[in-house]
């Protein structure tokens, strides 16, 4: 699997912050605890929600460790598909 370093756009920064704030207030958990808990470093959540794009690769780690789902490029299937 190759990972980039792209950054988001905006938009998806935007919904970013405010799936990790969700998840962290559902927990209970401050961006520290969420980092330590993630073994990432200390920083690496309140930067995201201080309004930071992360690099895509972090932004993998930090879903990942909220157990977000994360989806990159366009969806396909049934729906998707043109006849």
């Amino acid at each position: 699997m190759s990972t980039t370093t792209r950054k988001p756009d905006e938009a998806a920064s935007v919904r970013l912050t405010r799936l990790i704030e969700d998840e962290l207030a559902q927990r209970g958990w401050t961006s520290q605890e969420a980092a330590r808990e993630a073994k990432l470093p200390a920083d690496a959540f309140r930067t995201v929600l201080k309004g930071r794009q992360p690099y895509i690769n972090r932004a993998e780690e930090l879903c990942r460790a909220l157990g977000i789902s994360m989806t990159i490029g366009a969806e396909t299937g049934p729906e998707h598909e043109t006849s």
